[in-house]
């Protein structure tokens, strides 16, 4: 059973690390860099999502750390005893996990079917050899504004995720 849950944690934690750095690092960081790039932005976008499967790899990340934090908080409540989500302890892990939940289905439901339909755009236009239409233009720089906004909710929320479950022992 140690196994078991040394196993839990140590994957919790290192996926929670990459997802919620990554969130960071995306929105503070490279969505900026990208924006006053202007059109070059874009290819850079495109290599990042593009090339090495970032999204894919993000998703899986996310994914793992959902279920391993279910998993734990299951075997920590003691299978979910009412209890224990009254203690501060059990408040700050499920705020911390509501929290992520958020963060994860905002992900799932904005950010990754913008980055596909900026990939589907990207690969007509690359496909027909030809400069992108002003209307196809337009449409990437609109989902990528609100691929921008969701990803600094995101990070605001796996920021508030990260902080309750460091400190729910001191709480």
């Amino acid at each position: 059973m140690q196994t078991y849950l040394i196993t839990l944690r140590i994957l919790h934690i290192a996926c929670g690390v990459m997802w919620a750095g990554t969130a960071f690092v995306l929105a503070f960081y490279i969505f900026p860099a990208v924006k006053r790039s202007g059109p070059d932005g874009g290819k850079i976008m495109q290599a990042i999502t593009g090339v090495n499967k970032f999204p894919l790899v993000i998703s899986i990340v996310s994914t793992v750390n959902i279920v391993t934090g279910y998993l734990l908080m299951w075997k920590l409540s003691g299978g979910f005893d009412a209890v224990w989500f009254s203690s501060k302890y059990g408040m700050s892990l499920s705020i911390g996990g509501a929290t992520a939940l958020i963060a994860y289905v905002q992900a799932l439901f904005i950010n990754r079917p913008g980055i596909l339909q900026i990939q589907k755009i990207a690969a007509s236009v690359t496909a027909r050899g030809v400069a992108p239409s002003a209307a196809e233009v337009s449409e990437m720089l609109k989902i990528r504004s609100r691929v921008y906004l969701s990803t600094k909710w995101i990070a605001f929320w796996l920021l508030v995720s990260v902080v309750t479950m460091a400190g729910a022992r001191y709480f």
